[in-house]
């Protein structure tokens, strides 16, 4: 297997499901993301841990927009929901990112956010995830995803499960929200897994 990195256009391409696209983030995003990341419910299972300003989320949408980086470090992408009556439109609800890509181990963290509330739990965070398990695996070649969940977020945990993660372990009380310590769980996915289970083959 050839683990030389690949060269990639900054354009980045859209990801397309019948219930999402993926998309690059412009600037147009920045409000919704400053509500969104405002918002306590929204971040209560979220690093963030102090309020963001509109000119903070526009700086960090053009930051990921126009990396140089080459071979690029992460990938993000806008979550956009799909609504097909008379003619498609697109409502954005999220975003979703593969992060500190290592490409001489081929590995990468991932993190996604619905940020839209009425958009919980009509999966669309289970589309969003397919597609980009999809980009990561059969695209970029990675062969190990990985990510953490805060204790508490029991919803997440059964989206991971649901997308073949399995649990590997935990650190102990290492993240302070709302006033006391909470275990991180550690969750990974190889590419020979991902590929069992979207293909119903035996590793």
């Amino acid at each position: 297997c050839d683990a030389r990195p690949i060269h990639f256009q900054q354009q980045m391409s859209t990801l397309m499901s019948e219930a999402v696209r993926l998309r690059a983030l412009d600037a147009e995003d920045a409000t919704r993301c400053y509500v969104w990341f405002n918002d306590a419910e929204v971040t209560r299972h979220l690093l963030t841990y102090h309020p963001m300003s509109r000119a903070a989320e526009r700086s960090w949408i053009e930051h990921v927009s126009s990396s140089a980086d080459e071979p690029p470090s992460q990938f993000v992408f806008a979550i956009d929901q799909c609504r097909r009556d008379l003619a498609t439109s697109y409502t954005h609800i999220g975003n979703v990112g593969l992060h500190r890509i290592n490409w001489k181990d081929r590995n990468t963290t991932l993190g996604i956010a619905i940020g839209e509330k009425s958009a919980w739990g009509k999966g669309y965070g289970t589309a969003a995830m397919r597609l980009i398990l999809k980009f990561a695996f059969e695209e970029l070649n990675l062969h190990r995803v990985e990510l953490e969940v805060m204790e508490g977020n029991d919803r997440a945990q059964r989206l991971y499960e649901k997308m073949g993660f399995r649990k590997e372990g935990a650190r102990h009380q290492a993240v302070f929200k709302a006033g006391r310590y909470l275990d991180c769980h550690l969750y990974a996915l190889l590419q020979s897994e991902w590929v069992a289970k979207t293909t119903g083959t035996p590793q």
